[in-house]
């Protein structure tokens, strides 16, 4: 082979593959393209297990010339073997990049089950949740009770409240199990399943109370490898069907969000309507659930979401008698309960049809919740709002100290690495050595959720982000009097974006020279006179 091909050859290879994200289940991978004269149609990435060295690759080809991919369906805390080559508009293929090792993380899921009790053996099991009753906090006036599941947070996680209604039998309960598995991420092919109504139903309240007729906040915190990006409060109401209890019922919600402390809910974004697809809104239904419409600022019911239950895929028949019933519903979403604890022996039988549907609500109904604002009977707008800034402000901060401790870790690691070599410094002007420097590189969002970024500071200001209307953007929580609080420019809030992407900082293990040293103190020393002529 000649000279010339081979080095046509090396430079149509991809650079720099890298792995950009990873979850339980999914890699997200990014590379640099070949030069431009290349004309390059779509890449081929292929991968398998690192245990697995005589296995067969698995191929996944990109769809068009960009240069990120996600792989999915990976099992959760395996190592990969992953190369990626080019693909030109003639079918061309040009030699891999060289392969690099990429792993997924535990899955939550697993992690959790580790410490749930077997309820029940099968295909799948079921295992109930290690909640936790917080006795302390509940609330005998409004008979309100909370559990939790998952540690508190150190970092500063956002929290979203929702609020569960519907009539007796109408599925709600399961409906809260199936929220939960998706949270912790639980997949079809696990041969588990959680539950939460079996935990909650062995609690006793009092010798006499029934569990049913209490109000019962199901906080969820946020763990690594969670499907949502916030802890959550579910708070679901027992079920319509007598209606004097009913409208107790009503005045008991009134004063759970109006009690302050932990014996109280502060806040809420949206209300949930678990109904069956197929059924028609009573006149006593349509009276409690306004009622309750009525306690809240008409805001929530913006974010009032419906969860139509027992659905087959088609178009629900209650979306017509919400319709003539005048219900504000944000989105209509259909669910199939039968998912969560059917049969996952045979593929593609109706069980894993609905498991697909029900999964696909479940990240549209959690994605609308992260968007919606938080509405407080107790709260004034103002406090609520400044709330909301402070807790932006320090999510936004938190990569700008992590990047700047990350840099004064590595000068400290430089001093130490050159005293320790001092003799191979001096005697050896290419001596080289390697250090964990931070850097920072863009993330693809995905559908439905966006961001503020500031274009002059190459920064993200405030993710995930409410407003998509780069025109709006002076309401976005991360300003102040018209700026941003966030990035290091403190720019004004026109130079801010809703963009595709948002930044993210990482760490990366580079070689570097002494010559290198040299140049940068070289700079440093020009860039500080500079500013001092200036």
């Amino acid at each position: 082979m000649s000279t010339l091909k081979v080095k046509q050859e090396k430079s149509c290879i991809p650079d720099k593959l890298n792995l950009i994200k990873a979850s339980s289940s999914e890699i997200t991978l990014r590379w640099d393209a070949p030069p431009a004269e290349y004309k390059i149609s779509y890449y081929e990435i292929r991968y398998r297990e690192s245990t697995e060295q005589t296995s067969r690759w698995n191929i996944f080809e990109t769809d068009d010339n960009r240069t990120t991919a996600t792989i999915i369906d990976l099992k959760a805390g395996a190592e990969f073997e992953v190369k990626v080559r080019a693909v030109d508009i003639n079918g061309e293929e040009g030699p891999y990049h060289p392969s690099i090792k990429v792993a997924t993380i535990e899955s939550l899921a697993n992690k959790v089950r580790m410490r749930a009790t077997l309820h029940s053996d099968g295909c799948p099991s079921v295992y109930l949740l290690p909640m936790k009753h917080e006795k302390m906090f509940d609330n005998k006036t409004a008979k309100a009770r909370k559990f939790v599941l998952g540690k508190t947070n150190v970092s500063c996680v956002p929290e979203k409240t929702v609020l569960i209604i519907g009539a007796s039998k109408s599925g709600k309960s399961l409906t809260i199990d199936g929220m939960v598995n998706y949270i912790l991420g639980v997949s079809w092919n696990e041969d588990y399943r959680f539950s939460l109504a079996q935990e909650l139903s062995g609690e006793n309240i009092t010798d006499t109370d029934d569990k049913t007729e209490w109000i019962t906040c199901i906080r969820v915190n946020h763990s690594l490898g969670s499907k949502i990006d916030y802890n959550i409060n579910i708070i679901e109401i027992p079920g319509f069907g007598n209606l004097e209890k009913d409208k107790q019922i009503v005045n008991r919600i009134q004063d759970y969000f109006t009690t302050e402390g932990e014996q109280g809910i502060t806040c809420l974004n949206a209300i949930c309507l678990v109904i069956p697809a197929s059924t028609a809104l009573s006149t006593e239904q349509k009276y409690i659930f306004d009622a309750i419409l009525s306690i809240f600022d008409k805001k929530v019911a913006e974010n009032l979401l419906i969860l139509a239950t027992f659905g087959d895929g088609d178009e629900p028949q209650v979306i017509e008698a919400l319709n003539v019933a005048l219900v504000p519903y944000k989105k209509c979403l259909q669910v199939n309960n039968v998912a969560w604890f059917g049969s996952n022996k045979n593929r593609r039988l109706p069980n894993e049809i609905y498991w697909d549907m029900s999964y696909e609500s479940f990240k549209t109904f959690f994605l609308e919740i992260e968007k919606a604002e938080s509405i407080s009977l107790l709260l004034t707008k103002v406090v609520l709002k400044n709330r909301e800034k402070i807790e932006a402000t320090i999510r936004g901060l938190l990569p700008q100290i992590e990047e700047g401790t990350n840099k004064l870790n590595t000068l400290q690691e430089e001093v130490h690495i050159l005293e320790r070599h001092k003799a191979d410094v001096e005697e050896f002007k290419d001596f080289k050595y390697k250090v964990t420097e931070t850097h920072q590189r863009k993330v693809d969002l995905e559908t439905g959720k966006y961001v503020t970024n500031c274009l002059q500071c190459n920064r993200t200001c405030h993710y995930p982000c409410a407003l998509s209307d780069d025109s709006r953007k002076a309401s976005c929580v991360a300003m102040n009097d018209g700026n941003c609080m966030v990035c290091p420019g403190k720019c004004h809030w026109q130079k801010h974006k809703n963009n595709s992407y948002r930044f993210e900082v990482f760490p990366i293990e580079v070689e570097k020279t002494y010559e290198d040293i040299k140049r940068s103190i070289t700079l440093q020393k020009k860039t500080h006179s500079n500013k001092k002529l200036l």
